[in-house]
Order: structure tokens, then C-alpha cells, then sequence
């Protein structure tokens, strides 16, 4: 009698946990918004695509300002890229490039690699292979003042991916001013609209 009673104790703790961690599921699956960047600061979310079989990898590049505003897009394609952490830290160096360009100074970089984002954050040298890829990019960003980079989830970085893949299928890099590619209009507005929602 005991044993079954301890069984039914077991039992009925396995259920409240299933509940508690589906709850938990639940809220991580809710969609995060794109989050705008302060009064006279821009966003740059930068992301990829890959083809591994063909080597080459599509790079995506949306500028915006703290109204939520596309002020630039890119779409670049790079060949000879096996490797979807040096295709990040070239997505991240080709938006470093085109915020110099530019002449922006208050520069938010975001992006969904965890791995390069946090290499490139890093205070201590890493000699890793890794650690080489990153090196320029933390030189480049350490000698900004007003630059950071930080991590985003993929729901938050959708402009930049959708870039990414639209980079894969061209050759030439190309430039939108105040603008993205026609089919990605609606997931600018959606971040935009989200952003308003949430202030």
C-alpha cells in the first residue's frame, strides 16, 4: 500500500513538472520583438546563409534607426566558405565595413551566431583557430567607442536572414538606401509594428 502510494506521489510530481516546464516552452516559443536602438543610434543586424555543398554563403545587412526605419540593406555573396563560423565573422566584418563607409558612430551590431558574438566580446586572447578569425573584428569594434555587439535569438534577426538568402542566388553585392528588397517589406513592418506595441 505504501509502495503505491509513494508511486502515485511520483506520479502526480512528474505531472506538475511536465506542466511547469510546458508553461516554460510555451513562453520561450512566444515571439520576440526586434528591439529599436536609442534616440540617434542606429541597429545593425547582420546574419548568413549557407550553401555548404556549393561553398557559398549569402550575407545580410539591414541598418536601422531607434524609429525602426530601414536607413540601409545588403545582400553580399562570398565563395570558398565551408565553415558557418568564419561565414558569421564575415557577415559581422562586411557590416563593420559598411557602417565606416558610412560614417556611423553610434553603432548597435546584433546578430544570432552566439559563438562568434560572444569570440568577439571576449576580453582575453584566444589563440584558437576561432580566436584568429575573431581578431580583427574585436580590433575593429574595441576601436569605436560607441559600437557594441550582442546576441539576438533568429526571431529577432529575420530581416538580416531573409538578406542573407536572397545574397546567396546574386553575385554582385547590392545596396538598397532606405529600403529593402520588395518580398522582405512586410517582416520590416512587423518589427517596426511590434517595437510600437511594446513602448
Amino acid at each position: 500500500m505504501r509502495k503505491a502510494q509513494v508511486c502515485l506521489d511520483e506520479f502526480q510530481e512528474a505531472q506538475r513538472e511536465s506542466i511547469s516546464d510546458g508553461r516554460k516552452m510555451e513562453k520561450s516559443q512566444q515571439r520576440r520583438p526586434w528591439q529599436k536602438p536609442e534616440e540617434l543610434s542606429v541597429k545593425v543586424n547582420f546574419d548568413t546563409a549557407l550553401d555548404l555543398r556549393k561553398k557559398l554563403m549569402g550575407a545580410g545587412v539591414v541598418i536601422r534607426d531607434w524609429r525602426g526605419d530601414v536607413l540601409v540593406s545588403l545582400c553580399a555573396q562570398f565563395k570558398h566558405v565551408s565553415s558557418p563560423f568564419i561565414a558569421e565573422c564575415k557577415a559581422l566584418g562586411r557590416a563593420v565595413e559598411l557602417c565606416k563607409e558610412l560614417g556611423f558612430y553610434n553603432v548597435w551590431f546584433e546578430g544570432d551566431a552566439k559563438r562568434v558574438v560572444d569570440g568577439v566580446n571576449k576580453e582575453e586572447e584566444d589563440e584558437s583557430w576561432e580566436g584568429q578569425a575573431v581578431g580583427d573584428l574585436q580590433k575593429e569594434l574595441r576601436g569605436c567607442r560607441g559600437w557594441k555587439l550582442t546576441f539576438t535569438h533568429r526571431e529577432c534577426n529575420e530581416v538580416a536572414h531573409c538578406l542573407a538568402k536572397i545574397g546567396l542566388s546574386i553575385e554582385m553585392e547590392r545596396v538598397w538606401m532606405e529600403c529593402v528588397p520588395p518580398e522582405i517589406v512586410l517582416k520590416v513592418v512587423n518589427d517596426k509594428h511590434c517595437n510600437q506595441l511594446n513602448t
